[in-house]
């Protein structure tokens, strides 16, 4: 660890460690103006300082930096893998999102047994509940022990933002448990009538078809959901981090859930940032000279080493920061992507479905447009699609998981057979025709009513349900 030199005219100054010495001033390189140099002269000189600065690294700054690499190579691989890359055409989605869990979940299945593993399914159901509250309520606990020190101290932050800070974190746990304790809408014999206002599209959602789980008629829009066992209407995907599924009468505070997040993560960035250049100007760090503590190396100043040193002196605070930007990025994405599908009518189960729809489409576009070049028979009609359901698979944050299916793309037309040059009978190529409309997009501002103020807690929703009810309740009697 590299720490700053004492000067002996700030002996008392509680801001330097007491076994440090002094502090030497370095005068700054004068560079030559911009027209007397040229540009193999710049590049002469980036490169000469570049490797004068990796030279002059100690072990400690080569072992920090590694560090640091290694942390944001590993989080960018696990973000494109887990949430930005389609796993059909990516194999690192593929492994990380079906292989890597497929393989994992046979090996303890077959090592644990059936029901063993149905109990560790239920706990990991729940495990991020609990690291979330950890997670946010450890970095709190940092925030007010040692962030509240530094807005004391700081000429460039107000002292009103330590009152900020409670109203943020109390933002922050409201809209946590709204998403969780929220229902998402639970569809049953019972309450069908209240969710059943969507219209089929025949093509993710087709009419007459019953859920094999619950039994009960699968309404526009709804997916079976493994977690809760139940049946949801505008099925969303099931948040480990609120421990809930997300459906027509909860995903408004899902969103909230996110956009609080974010803000947090964002503000508190740049809070701590502030307060961290005011303790580097103010102790005039970057014209310090550091020594390397247990050898007594002289280190000039730099961006990387006064970086080292505010990560040790503050290690909690600075990991903690670290954390608030990386997640605050993160966050950040996976809200503009719930926007963006909230803009487009569409939820994440829908959006999956709509991929495979695509895939069918432009591989259907392809075998047609081959075989109009090559003189093959082809369909005078255009053919149509639906997905259909294979399994009621996991719809998680980073889209279906494990064995988890949302359907395959197929036609739904009728085979066309046609003879040949030779009077062979052969099969004609369908044309796809235009890629189909998402009905369900009815504009950006009644999409995003929709999800404000879902269709099923309207007032004519709820009175048909109530009419409804009443009716099976007076046909009850009357059977009695």
């Amino acid at each position: 660890m590299t720490t700053p030199a004492r000067d002996h005219r700030t002996a008392g100054s509680h801001w330097w460690p007491s076994q440090l010495l002094f502090v030497r001033q370095v005068t700054p390189v004068r560079w030559k103006s911009r027209q007397q140099r040229s540009f193999s002269g710049k590049c002469s000189c980036a490169a000469a300082a570049a490797i004068g600065a990796i030279k002059n690294m100690t072990a400690t700054e080569y072992g920090f930096i590694v560090g640091i690499t290694l942390y944001l190579v590993g989080f960018a691989f696990f973000a494109y893998s887990c949430i930005l890359a389609d796993p059909d055409t990516s194999s690192s989605a593929r492994f990380m999102t079906q292989g890597l869990p497929n393989f994992v979940g046979s090996k303890l299945e077959n090592a644990l047994g059936p029901r063993v593993m149905s109990a560790l399914r239920a706990v990991a159901d729940r495990a991020l509940v609990v690291i979330y509250l950890v997670v946010v309520l450890g970095s709190w606990s940092i925030v007010l022990t040692h962030g509240y020190e530094l807005v004391d101290k700081s000429k460039s932050v107000s002292n009103y933002h330590q009152w900020v800070g409670y109203l943020v974190f109390m933002a922050c746990m409201f809209s946590w448990r709204k998403a969780m304790t929220t229902r998402p809408g639970y569809i049953t014999a019972k309450t069908i009538v209240k969710f059943d206002h969507y219209p089929y599209d025949n093509i993710l959602f087709v009419e007459k078809r019953i859920c094999p789980t619950v039994g009960i008629r699968k309404i526009a829009r709804s997916k079976f959901d493994r977690v809760s066992g139940r049946h949801v209407a505008r099925f969303d995907h099931y948040c480990g981090w609120v421990g809930n599924s997300l459906g027509e009468e909860n995903y408004r505070y899902f969103l909230l859930f996110l956009a609080v997040h974010v803000g947090m993560c964002a503000y508190g960035t740049i809070i701590l940032v502030r307060c961290l250049y005011d303790e580097i100007v103010e102790m005039d760090l970057l014209n310090a000279t550091f020594y390397i503590a247990g050898t007594g190396e002289a280190v000039s100043a730099s961006k990387i080493v006064v970086f080292q040193y505010l990560m040790a002196r503050h290690f909690a605070l600075a990991g903690t920061l670290l954390l608030m930007s990386v997640m605050g990025l993160v966050l950040a994405a996976f809200l503009s992507f719930h926007l963006y599908i909230t803009a487009k009518g569409m939820t994440t189960n829908e959006w999956y479905k709509w991929r495979q729809v695509s895939l069918w489409h432009r591989n259907a576009k392809k075998e047609y447009d081959a075989a109009v070049k090559e003189g093959r028979p082809v369909k005078v009609f255009e053919t149509t699609i639906q997905v259909v359901d294979t399994t009621d698979g996991d719809i998680g944050c980073t889209g279906p998981s494990g064995n988890g299916d949302v359907g395959k793309a197929e036609d739904s037309g009728e085979d066309a057979a046609v003879k040949d040059g030779n009077n062979q009978c052969v099969q004609a190529v369908a044309n796809p025709g235009p890629f189909p409309t998402n009905i369900y997009n009815r504009g950006i501002r009644e999409n995003f009513m929709e999800v404000i103020f879902p269709r099923s807690l309207r007032q004519d929703a709820l009175e048909q349900w109530k009419e409804a009810y009443m009716e099976v309740t007076a046909e009850a009697i009357k059977m009695e």
